[in-house]
């Protein structure tokens, strides 16, 4: 399958684009996913998809860590990739429903954002999400810029 372009959430050739991660920017390749479960790659010089994963749950976001493994989440539950298997596997669920942004830090740190105004840590060993912060002029439309090359000022208000 050949994309011309990535145009908002359309993708062209009948794929509504998910989540999208860059994986080398030096080889033009990215990662997306699609409202039909699909996963894969695309050279994004050439418009070529390439699937990982054929058929699985709708990911609201996927997410690559450090070492290039491949996390995706839905509203409420947390999966890896396996590309040496073309599967997705769940972790576990999150707790919460409203996550639609994934990112993973430097420091393998997961986080979610979700359509509530929240700011999630997330657990990739089990998937718990736990609250860092909320705010209300915060609005997720699934997408949160890598942490690791954002300073990420959160201000807390603390109940003591």
């Amino acid at each position: 399958m050949k994309l011309a372009k990535l145009t908002g959430y359309c993708a062209g050739a009948g794929i509504v684009l998910i989540g999208l991660v860059t994986t080398n920017v030096a080889q033009a390749v990215s990662l997306l996913s699609t409202d039909s479960g699909e996963v894969g790659a695309i050279d994004t010089s050439t418009g070529v998809f390439t699937p990982l994963v054929t058929e699985g749950p709708t990911f609201t976001d996927i997410a690559l860590t450090p070492a290039n493994q491949i996390f995706g989440v839905t509203f409420s539950e947390l999966y890896t990739i396996e590309q040496s298997t073309n599967t997705s596997t769940l972790i576990g669920n999150l707790g919460v429903a409203d996550v639609n942004g994934l990112v993973f830090n430097n420091d393998y740190q997961l986080f979610g954002s979700g359509i509530n105004s929240s700011l999630y840590s997330i657990n990739s060993f089990t998937g718990g999400a736990s609250l860092v912060a909320s705010d209300s002029t915060f609005s997720s439309n699934g997408d949160i810029r890598p942490l690791a090359k954002i300073n990420l000022r959160i201000n807390l208000n603390i109940d003591k």
